[in-house]
């Protein structure tokens, strides 16, 4: 009789099916929105309003040669300064190159992940906890639309300016007695009335109340979408990333190679939520001030406000990916044999 065979069969290969690529639509989407924000403040440095703003600085005299530290650091903050309070300034103009660019990528992108069958990137659920797990991501397929809609949501237009809006608004002086805001508007445009009393209402023309109204209805329409892209979706991909960690415990504990990698890029994911929940703190802190502070626009910290929501927008394309590639990782569990 022949001796048994002594070869070793390899091991068992994963079986691919359409959900094993669901995560395409999403992965390619945000590179999009990436790319959009990436590329459009590179475009915005060449915009002709940019351009005036920098020639009026020493930018283009310095002499990088023979210049101390304090003088570059001193022309570099004057550049600095050129840029607007918020990334919504820099991308209100859709006619101008930089906008256009930012909205034809951020549109693409964002319809391209909102085809996203989001359920088939994590971890399955079952009994109650699939219904909840359902319903979050609903709302994350919801809160990627918002990028479609804020792309089509500037915060400037013909007939309304929310910049024009804060420095008007911080300039005008606000009576001690009248600090509870204005009592019209409070129901209406409540964000508004916060800000302005009667009597500052009653001393504007008829033209300025109604450019101030259209100004706060668009502007709270641009801030209720920047928070669903910014704020809501960040927590949703936290509760989903709890949701896989419980899921995927029992074979990080067995330190299953596949489940250490994607702890290495859970932790990653985490990084990037708590740096956008940071940003938008510091951004909001210079936003809010802007309608305080009648110096806002000379201030030396005016442009930082800009860096930390540019740093978060930034940030929540590259969440994006990170969850598209997190799911690389979800048919290995199954395989592993998921409850």
């Amino acid at each position: 009789s022949s001796p048994p065979s002594t070869t070793s069969r390899p091991p068992p290969m994963l079986e691919t099916s359409e959900a094993d690529w669901a995560w395409v639509p999403l992965y390619g989407g945000s590179w999009l929105c990436f790319s959009a924000i990436m590329l459009t403040r590179q475009m915005y440095k060449l915009s002709p309003g940019f351009r005036k703003r920098l020639r009026n600085t020493r930018f283009f005299e310095v002499n990088t040669a023979e210049a101390s530290e304090a003088e570059m650091a001193s022309v570099m903050l004057d550049a600095f300064r050129c840029y607007p309070a918020t990334v919504s300034e820099m991308v209100e103009d859709s006619a101008s190159a930089h906008g256009m660019v930012f909205r034809a990528l951020m549109v693409t992108g964002g319809l391209a992940a909102t085809g996203t069958r989001l359920e088939q990137l994590s971890a399955p659920a079952s009994g109650g906890f699939a219904l909840l797990l359902g319903t979050v991501h609903a709302l994350r397929t919801f809160s990627i639309c918002s990028v479609v809609g804020f792309s089509f949501a500037p915060s400037g237009g013909p007939d309304y300016d929310v910049s024009q809006l804060r420095d008007e608004l911080a300039a005008s002086p606000r009576s001690a007695k009248l600090q509870r805001g204005s009592r019209h508007l409070r129901d209406t445009v409540p964000w508004i009335g916060a800000w302005i009393d009667d009597a500052q209402l009653k001393a504007l023309s008829d033209e300025r109340r109604e450019l101030l109204t259209r100004t706060a209805v668009a502007g709270m329409i641009h801030m209720v979408l920047a928070f669903l892209m910014l704020s809501v979706l960040p927590a949703l991909e936290l509760i989903v990333l709890l949701w896989d960690a419980h899921s995927f415990a029992p074979a990080i504990r067995a330190c299953s190679p596949w489940a250490l990698a994607w702890s290495a890029l859970a932790a990653v994911r985490l990084l990037h939520i708590g740096c956008i929940a940071g940003c938008l703190n510091y951004f909001l802190f210079f936003f809010y001030s802007g309608f305080l502070n009648p110096n806002f626009a000379s201030s030396a910290a005016f442009y930082k406000g800009f860096w930390a929501e540019f740093a978060a927008a930034r940030m929540f394309a590259q969440l994006m990916i990170l969850a598209a590639a997190a799911s690389w990782f979800v048919p290995h569990y199954q395989q592993d044999g998921s409850p």
